[in-house]
């Protein structure tokens, strides 16, 4: 049966799971359940898979912690996580599924521009998320593992039998696109019954699949992610500050896996506060402080009025300042 709050999951979910990773159990254990229709068995193996698809490892302890980078500076890991972030981008799929159909198992159906029209006001009003697996795994028979290659955020009614998902794609599903491995999403469309009337409610969306041979080819385009201009400026702009405040001189056309190793490498270092120019023009050594370059600049603008900052330090406290 679905869960509607953590506190409902098993003790043996609930004792090794961190909150967020409940919820993330929870919501595909329902999915499978209630929408997938999938045995108790079945939908278990679907909730520990999305689970572990979502970055979390189980522990010696039997406990699942988030996947932590090792070996690698928090400035590392941010540099990181940008360059993955082009993956986690949402993805645009537009399928056209208007028209009279023969499938090899269902057999001969049509999909009319209103069946597509009610399909997406019944994932609008559903609770948990549509996940987006491998070759319809989610389906075969006798059940397989069919680990998330993404979940559907949203799905828009083009008009005409014409619908467009919005996609979060895993990293790894992400990775296969990117590599060819994959280039088109199969949707699954079905008529279904209201679980708790029986009465016939119409067209809904079943989990749709990354695919090579998609079933609804109509006008279909390759699924593309969003390694657009604008973001590749970004992530060159991003790596060209992070590179100056760790004093790494590389060139812009540096490849992601030598910026990650040169990163990795600094991440360690601390910050440069300023060029070796201006240190030396300052006459102070490579190692300076901002509060000693500060100092400098300001005694060089009014000598006068700066007392030097060692000087200061060395200075005892006035009765005023101690009182």
């Amino acid at each position: 049966m679905p869960y509607s709050a953590n506190t409902e999951l098993p003790e043996a979910v609930r004792s090794v799971l961190p909150e967020e990773a409940q919820s993330i159990w929870r919501n595909a254990f329902n999915s499978a359940v209630y929408d997938q229709e999938l045995s108790e068995e079945r939908a278990f193996q679907v909730a520990w898979a999305a689970v572990e698809n979502a970055g979390y490892e189980k522990g010696e302890d039997g406990r699942w912690i988030k996947k932590q980078m090792q070996g690698v500076g928090l400035l590392a890991a941010i540099a990181l996580a940008s360059l993955g972030s082009e993956l986690e981008q949402p993805v645009r799929v537009r399928v056209n599924a208007l028209g009279k159909w023969v499938h090899p198992v269902t057999g001969t159906f049509e999909v009319s521009a209103d069946d597509v029209s009610n399909a997406v006001r019944e994932f609008k009003a559903r609770k948990n998320p549509l996940a987006v697996d491998y070759e319809h795994q989610t389906y075969q028979n006798p059940p397989v593992e069919a680990p998330a290659a993404g979940w559907v955020s949203d799905i828009a009614d083009l008009g005409k039998g014409v619908f467009e998902y919005v996609i979060s794609f895993t990293k790894r599903a992400a990775e296969k696109i990117k590599s060819g491995e994959y280039k088109f999403l199969s949707p699954v469309l079905f008529k279904a019954r209201d679980r708790n009337t029986n009465k016939p409610i119409g067209m809904i969306f079943g989990v749709p699949a990354l695919t090579n041979n998609p079933f609804f080819y109509n006008e279909q385009e390759p699924i593309k992610l969003n390694f657009g201009i604008a973001k590749e400026s970004t992530m060159k702009e991003f790596l060209k500050k992070l590179f100056a405040k760790l004093g790494i001189n590389a060139s812009e056309d540096i490849s992601e896996d030598k910026a990650i190793e040169l990163i990795a490498a600094a991440a360690g270092k601390p910050a440069v506060v300023a060029s070796k120019g201006i240190l030396a023009t300052l006459e102070l050594p490579e190692t300076a402080t901002e509060d000693e370059i500060r100092g400098k600049i300001l005694a060089l603008k009014k000598p006068g009025d700066v007392v030097p900052m060692a000087q200061y330090r060395r200075r005892p406290a006035s009765p005023e300042s101690s009182a």
